[in-house]
């Protein structure tokens, strides 16, 4: 309709996005402080927030980009503190965080899609030109799969079992897609 359905506040300086369509809430990630703010998409009233990240330290930040898992109710955010990197894993009820996926050799996790068939997590790294594959049953890494350059973001389609990865690309490099089967 070309028109805003609904103006609310979210976290300080948003930067990732999920929604729990069963209970009409919008989760909103803060770059910088980590910050989840849950909005009700009803009527855009904030209803409760929390710093997950504060369960680690001063030292670990950098929290931005989110995904979500239905069948756990679990959130994963991105954290890019450098020594600190990985995904952080927090109960999206009480936003309590429950531990911090590692991913090896100083890969910092950008963009990320659930792929909730196959219980698995995908996450884009685009210092190390790899997509990572997280096994959501036992929240480990299990995988590295090489796409373009700097991967950013990616999508998850479980009806066609793929997966669509932007690379971001190079000042010497064109952008481009790469497209996964899963």
């Amino acid at each position: 309709t070309d028109t805003v359905a609904l103006a609310f506040e979210t976290s300080p300086a948003p930067h990732g996005v999920v929604v729990d369509q069963e209970r009409d809430l919008i989760y909103f990630s803060a770059v910088g402080n980590g910050a989840i703010v849950v909005v009700s998409a009803v009527t855009g009233q904030p209803l409760f927030s929390a710093i997950p990240k504060d369960a680690y330290g001063a030292d670990f930040g950098g929290n931005n980009m989110l995904a979500r898992q239905a069948a756990t109710r679990r959130l994963f955010q991105v954290n890019t503190q450098l020594g600190y990197t990985g995904i952080l894993v927090a109960d999206e009820v009480t936003l309590a965080a429950e531990q911090v996926i590692t991913l090896g050799n100083g890969a910092i996790p950008w963009g990320m899609a659930v792929d909730e068939p196959n219980r698995l997590l995908f996450a884009a790294l685009p210092n190390t030109n790899v997509v990572a594959v997280v096994g959501l049953d036992t929240l480990t890494h299990v995988a590295n799969i090489p796409v373009g350059t700097c991967p950013y973001a990616i999508a998850v389609d479980p009806t066609r079992r793929l997966a669509v990865v932007t690379n971001q690309g190079s000042p010497t490099e064109d952008a481009t897609a790469s497209i996964l089967s899963l």
